[in-house]
């Protein structure tokens, strides 16, 4: 038999319940001594000594033994997890390395096992990553992390939504040197970005970033991690993207921190970075920190561009203050023109140098003025550079007033504005589309309003950006009500105007009103665009609506006439026919003749299809026939008519179909004469399917033989001539 292994606890837990109550030791020879001390036999307690002694042995190398076969076997698991990409097995084969065998696997299948998790992207295997992440941690076991896998799986919890995973990975890279490059942890903040907390706590790791910077630059002056550190250092757009972060966050304190820091790394703000300032400033309500935004520009040495003007404005309209949005309009309207006119001087980029001077002599002498009169004060120095104010600009004050129902003094403003004292007169346009861009329509409307009420009227321009900004709601009655206004100014609106309502009424279905806008047109003795006129025809041929399509052209007949073509009149001959309304299609005909437009084979091929199909008019067909044949005569100073096989066709089509067999004969000779081919075939079957059983009769009278002589004449010759 082979020898039978006991547990050294079995042995050690029976000797201690037979070894007497105060045993001041555990050890097994000495609870072997005493408990055969107690029955007397020493020599006993010996061999029992030296039994449980060998048994102990044998149980801890056994015991080492399973427990590095079962490593080994859970490692190679791991590794065939990984090789298959399956994470539950990954997952499970960890499981058993760490919490059963309390040992890590190898840093790369480690590392690998991070990276699998990573790429899964789902809460579950993301959550389990931060589990292994913060064991390993725990155990202080960093040294078998790579710096790569630590950002992947930072960039996963960032992507996923999951900020403070996200947030002590990245530290964790930062405080264990991994030295991430800018791309990486930029990357991470701005997926952290996307809501108001990671937004925050992207804002606060990147200031901690900066200060392990700037202690790594003073301690490690001559490291061999210099490269590393430079390829992590934040530039000019790092900084704007915290900034941004700020403005989502909603935190201004950490801004001005954030612009602080510019100067460690030898960087300064830009636009960019103060517009982002300005929105943190709007956010938390900070109105004398926001007039200092000029001052402060100044000292940085920053030109303030049209983005960063605008965005000031609207932090005044924002924080209620419209009357400084106005003034501050004023202030760089005015010094945008005085730029302009400079501008035109020689010698330009020497005025520009000494307009950055004097700014910042301003920024000196002027301390002891209000806040807001000295930043506006300091446009004027940089009139050179600023440009005049965008429609954008004059929107958002305009709004401003609106909002506050201050209608009069948006349009006190306007006018102001207008003034030609000025270098340049600003058009009214100009700022109404400004306030149409944002869709405040009533709000335009009603300047305009209040401006005819204070005897000053806006351009025609802003009518018309008014106008076509109602058209396109659509909203008909706004805007006829802005066509009575302007006519009662006296502005005679463009032909773009009219096209617009042209195509509103198209839009909502009113044909009538488009017809009238367009006979409106003619009798003010304008001349429609051609894009409106063939929109209408098409339109009204579309709804089959040939009596509009008809007045529309005899309205483009008339003085100043429009450039019609026969194709227009051919059309609505066609729609009529379709419609079976031939009495007006005749009557069109009519008309297109006195209005010297001669009728073409397209006209009467659409007349001879329309008395065909709609109820077979045999006698129309049979006047219409010599007519046809009467133009086809060349005569003296009339283009005779050119026959078409399509037309030609028809004729003889609808000849054999009603029996007129002689006339059918008449069209093929025409047809002969032109060379057009003739299908024999098709008209044998139409032959034989309407006409099989004439004069076919045994039974018919002499008397009725001799009356139908001569048309049984005619049937025998088109027999013949199909080859019957």
């Amino acid at each position: 038999m082979g020898r039978v292994w006991i547990p050294k606890s079995f042995l050690v837990h029976l000797l201690l319940l037979s070894a007497p109550p105060p045993s001041p030791s555990n050890n097994p020879a000495t609870l072997a001594h005493s408990c055969l001390h107690r029955l007397g036999s020493h020599a006993l307690a010996l061999r029992l000594f030296l039994k449980i002694s060998s048994f102990a042995s044998c149980a801890d190398k056994d015991d080492r033994r399973f427990t590095r076969l079962d490593a080994t076997y859970a490692n190679q698991q791991l590794q065939n997890a990984l090789h298959q990409r399956n994470t539950e097995e990954v997952w499970r084969s960890l499981q058993t390395l760490i919490k059963k065998n309390g040992i890590f696997p190898e840093p790369a299948s480690l590392n690998n096992s991070f990276t699998l998790l990573s790429y899964g992207g789902d809460a579950l295997s993301l959550n389990r990553a931060y589990k292994l992440l913060a064991r390993v941690k725990a155990e202080q076991r960093l040294d078998l992390l790579d710096g790569d896998s630590l950002c992947l799986l930072a960039l996963a919890f960032a992507r996923a939504n999951m900020p403070d995973f996200a947030a002590n990975a990245l530290r964790l890279l930062v405080r264990e040197d991994f030295f991430p490059s800018l791309k990486v942890w930029t990357t991470i903040l701005e997926h952290l970005m996307v809501q108001a907390t990671g937004a925050s706590l992207a804002a606060k790791l990147f200031l901690e970033i900066c200060m392990y910077l700037k202690r790594s630059a003073l301690i490690e002056q001559e490291s061999t991690n210099t490269d590393s550190l430079l390829a992590m250092t934040p530039n000019q757009e790092a900084f704007n993207l915290a900034l941004e972060a700020c403005v989502t966050g909603g935190n201004s304190v950490k801004a001005e921190e954030i612009i602080d820091q510019m100067g460690n790394f030898d960087l300064a703000p830009d636009n960019s970075s103060f517009c982002s300032l300005i929105k943190t400033y709007v956010k938390d309500g900070r109105m004398r920190a926001l007039k200092m935004i000029l001052p402060r520009m100044t000292k940085a040495g920053v030109v303030p561009n049209q983005a960063t003007l605008n965005t000031l404005l609207s932090a005044y309209v924002n924080l209620d203050d419209v009357d400084a949005a106005g003034q501050l309009l004023r202030r760089w309207l005015q010094a945008g023109q005085c730029g302009k006119v400079a501008s035109d001087e020689p010698h330009d980029s020497k005025v520009r140098q000494e307009t950055k001077s004097s700014a910042t002599n301003t920024a000196i002498s002027e301390g002891t003025k209000s806040k807001m009169v000295y930043a506006e004060q300091l446009l004027s120095t940089w009139g050179t550079i600023l440009g005049t104010p965008d429609a954008e600009a004059y929107g958002t004050v305009l709004k401003g007033f609106v909002s506050k129902g201050r209608v009069l003094d948006a349009a006190q403003l306007l006018i102001d504005l207008q003034e030609r004292e000025s270098y340049e007169y600003v058009e009214c346009q100009h700022a109404i589309d400004g306030l149409l861009q944002l869709g405040i329509r009533e709000g335009a409307h009603g300047i305009l309003h209040a401006m005819a009420a204070l005897n000053a009227p806006a351009d025609v321009h802003a009518y018309a950006s008014l106008l076509q900004a109602y058209c396109q709601i659509p909203q008909p009655e706004k805007a006829e009500e802005v066509i009575k206004d302007a006519k009662m100014i006296g502005h005679q609106l463009a032909i773009a105007c009219h096209e617009a309502l042209i195509d509103m009424y198209l839009l909502l279905q009113d044909y009538s009103s488009a017809f009238s806008v367009f006979t409106g047109i003619k009798k003010c003795g304008l001349v429609p665009l051609e894009a409106s006129f063939t929109l209408l025809l098409k339109v009204f041929e579309t709804s089959k609506k040939p009596s509009l399509m008809r007045k529309v052209l005899e309205v483009a007949c008339l003085n100043p006439p429009m450039q019609v073509e026969l194709k227009h009149w051919n059309a609505t001959v066609e729609t009529f026919c379709k419609a079976r309304m031939m009495f007006d299609a005749k009557c069109t005909v009519k008309r297109m003749k006195q209005l010297g437009f001669q009728p073409d084979a397209t006209t009467y091929n659409a007349l001879l299809n329309g008395y065909y199909t709609h109820g077979g008019k045999t006698n129309e067909i049979l006047l219409l026939w010599p007519e046809v044949t009467q133009l086809n005569i060349l005569r003296e100073g009339i283009e005779p008519l050119k026959f078409t096989k399509d037309l030609l066709d028809g004729f003889l089509h609808a000849f054999v179909r009603f029996g007129y067999f002689k006339k059918a004969l008449d069209v093929v000779s025409k047809m002969e004469e032109q060379k057009f081919y003739v299908d024999k075939t098709k008209y044998k079957k139409l032959y034989l399917q309407y006409h099989r059983d004439l004069f076919t009769s045994s039974h018919a009278s002499q008397r009725r033989v001799d009356k139908s002589q001569e048309r049984r004449k005619q049937v025998g010759e088109f027999k013949n001539w199909v080859g019957l």
